[in-house]
């Protein structure tokens, strides 16, 4: 997002970013003085962070960030259909390679985005108009609404290998929300879905193809932890997604998403049934999702 801002008429914001600023939100004076790039996005003293950039704004979402608060997006970088590492994709906060993470690779890479990792179009094998890029995401409003909130499982990695253990909590007599008192992932203010548009991490800014459109969504740790994020949307019966060769196309709820209650690619690890390259075992949405699984599926 951050990388966009030149590109959406936002060349003022992405000035302040791109150098030194020596001023805090507040108006004081920094006595060491921010760096180009900004600092972690939940540093509320940074102005760039705070300020709303009104392109990554659904205007079907009501949901107001209150004051001096991270801003929000409400769109996101398709990850693909897996799970295991996809907060880090094996690589280390410094750059370097997370050797113990070898084994995974090629299950949490399977999108047209790749967390910490530089993806051009020339590894979109299955063709850019049958790959998602981004897709829609609706901000945490606090109410446990089903499309709205990443579930955190506390240390429960369960729907690595059954997604669907992630709809446990959904409240029978209310079936768009989880039931009351479900551990949702808010543990700070302004660590809910959707809220930091300039931070990277999935929970906040990355979707995947397993569950259909305004499905659950959830963790096992916490906001920096891997997960599962569904895109979701107010508009009535889907979303919009972004494909690879710039088509914005809407998903129907009702889209053809195989078995969801089968393991993310490459989960567990050496498994013989879940190897690199294999096709998505959740339908027309988890091939959309991949770049390179020799899946042609596309939308007609």
């Amino acid at each position: 997002m951050v990388g966009l801002t030149p590109f959406i008429e936002q060349q003022g914001l992405w000035e302040q970013i791109a150098n030194p600023r020596a001023t805090n939100h507040n108006g004081s004076t920094r006595g060491t003085p921010f760096p180009p790039m900004g600092p972690v996005p939940w540093d509320r003293n940074y102005t760039p962070w705070l300020t709303q950039v009104g392109t990554f704004r659904c205007p079907s979402d009501p949901n107001v960030p209150p004051g001096n608060f991270e801003a929000f997006t409400n769109y996101a970088a398709c990850i693909g259909d897996g799970i295991a590492s996809n907060n880090h994709s094996c690589v280390n906060q410094d750059g370097s390679e997370a050797t113990w993470c070898t084994p995974r690779r090629g299950g949490m890479d399977r999108g047209f985005f790749v967390t910490r990792r530089e993806t051009r179009f020339r590894d979109v094998l299955d063709g850019l108009s049958n790959t998602i890029a981004c897709g829609e995401i609706v901000t945490d409003n606090n109410t446990l609404e089903i499309n709205t909130v990443v579930i955190n499982r506390g240390s429960n990695a369960a729907f690595f290998s059954d997604p669907a253990v992630c709809e446990d909590t959904i409240d029978p007599n209310r079936p768009q929300f989880h039931v009351a008192g479900t551990n949702a992932n808010n543990w700070g203010a302004s660590q809910r879905h959707g809220m930091r548009w300039a931070d990277g991490r999935p929970v906040m800014s990355s979707v995947t193809t397993i569950m259909p459109p305004n499905g659950v969504s959830c963790s096992w740790s916490g906001d920096g932890s891997d997960c599962m994020v569904a895109m979701g949307s107010r508009h009535q019966g889907g979303a919009h997604v972004l494909m690879g060769d710039g088509a914005v196309r809407f998903i129907t709820d009702s889209i053809e998403a195989g078995n969801k209650n089968a393991n993310a690619p490459n989960w567990p690890v050496g498994s013989s049934t879940t190897l690199p390259g294999m096709q998505s075992p959740y339908g027309l949405w988890g091939a959309l999702g991949t770049k390179a699984a020799k899946e042609t599926e596309g939308l007609e």
